[in-house]
Parts: structure tokens; C-alpha cells; sequence
């Protein structure tokens, strides 16, 4: 009876122990994972993205009814939300501005077009990186003062079109709110003729190299 007493009294130490070291155990487990992942300001989140691409280069790809065109820049600023419907499948619709300088080689003068456009990002995801597909259409106004070489008349009108554009890209959370990436798109622009009364349009198509900076809030 003796034995069994004292064995029941050492025996109640020695379970709390197990269960404080399985405890410190799962504790420690879960810091580690936490260390692991980045801080919930350094990646990316559920929240509203605004967007600066103040370099960007223009190559023109094709032009139907309309001058030869020669590589130019162009800026954009944009936003969106991030949603994360799951872990890894990101979906970001927003929206930008674009404004592309026309830069003529077989004329005078030049022009610009302007787009406004609704764009989604779709693609995947982890911590701080967002790898995506590019898609977005909405109106564009071409503004031209041309003058054709070895003429002496001069081209001055403001057509209406559409802008549609197709690429890809990619972004990295550098610090805090704070990411910076780059795109490659296709900008497949058609406008209609202002000046004629025909069922006349023209066609520009150039590819953009683009450098992003944005910030999460």
C-alpha cells in the first residue's frame, strides 16, 4: 500500500512536467514558422495599391494608315486592391492613366495619345513577390501637329479610339508598404479619323517596357 501511495505522488510530477515540455515545444514550433514568414507590413495584403511608372520605354510594333512612328516614352500612374482569394491566387482589379509622346521619323512635329483605362492583374503569390498576367481596355485620345516631310501642309486634330492592352509582370515588397517591379505589355490602340468623313481610321501598336513603384495602404 505504501509503495503504491508513493508511486501515485511521484507520478503527478513527472505528468505535469510532459505537459509543460509538449507545451514549450509547440510554442517554439510556432515561432520558428513566425520567423520564417515576413512581417505582416513587408508583404503583400488585402489592401488598396497605388502605382507610379515613371519610366517607360515605347517601341512601336506596327502602325496601319498613319506616320512611322520611332521609339518613345511614356509615363502612367494607376491603382487597384489586392484580393487573395486563396494563399497563392491573387486577383487585382484597378485601373490607370497613360500618356504616350508620338515621335514621328518621316515628319515634323509629333503628338500624343492618352488612355484611360480599367486593368486587372491576375496571377500567384507569396510573401512579398506577385507574379501576374496584365489585361485592360478603355478609351484613347490621339492629339497629332504633323507635318509631312517635303510638304507644307500641317496635320492638326484630336481623334477618339479605343486602347486595349495585354502583358505581364512582376512586383517585390522591398520595405514596409513599399514595392517596385516591372511590366512588359502590348498597348493595341485604333482611332477614327476626325478629319475624315468617311468611315476612316488608323492603327498604333507599340510594346512597353516598364519600371513600377507602389505603396500598399
Amino acid at each position: 500500500m505504501a509503495r503504491r501511495t508513493a508511486f501515485r505522488r511521484c507520478s503527478r510530477p513527472a505528468t505535469g512536467l510532459a505537459v509543460a515540455a509538449l507545451a514549450t515545444s509547440l510554442s517554439m514550433g510556432g515561432t520558428a514558422r513566425e520567423a520564417h514568414a515576413a512581417p505582416s507590413g513587408e508583404r503583400w495584403q488585402e489592401l488598396a495599391w497605388v502605382y507610379a511608372s515613371p519610366l517607360l520605354l515605347a517601341v512601336p510594333l506596327a502602325q496601319r494608315d498613319f506616320f512611322e512612328l520611332r521609339a518613345t516614352w511614356q509615363w502612367s500612374i494607376g491603382g487597384g486592391y489586392m484580393l487573395q482569394p486563396t494563399d497563392h491566387f491573387w486577383v487585382m482589379p484597378g485601373g490607370s492613366f497613360e500618356h504616350m509622346i508620338l515621335n514621328p521619323s518621316t515628319a515634323a512635329g509629333g503628338g500624343h495619345v492618352f488612355r484611360i483605362q480599367p486593368e486587372a492583374r491576375i496571377g500567384g503569390g507569396w510573401d512579398r513577390m506577385f507574379i501576374y498576367g496584365l489585361a485592360g481596355l478603355g478609351p484613347s485620345i490621339t492629339t497629332i501637329k504633323i507635318t509631312p516631310t517635303g510638304e507644307e501642309t500641317t496635320f492638326r486634330r484630336t481623334d477618339g479610339g479605343f486602347n486595349l492592352q495585354i502583358g505581364a509582370g512582376a512586383l517585390f515588397h522591398v520595405w514596409d508598404a513599399l514595392s517596385v517591379g516591372g511590366e512588359l505589355d502590348a498597348d493595341l490602340s485604333w482611332s477614327r479619323n476626325s478629319s475624315c468623313n468617311d468611315n476612316c481610321g488608323y492603327a498604333i501598336h507599340t510594346l512597353g517596357i516598364k519600371a513600377v513603384v507602389g505603396y500598399q495602404f
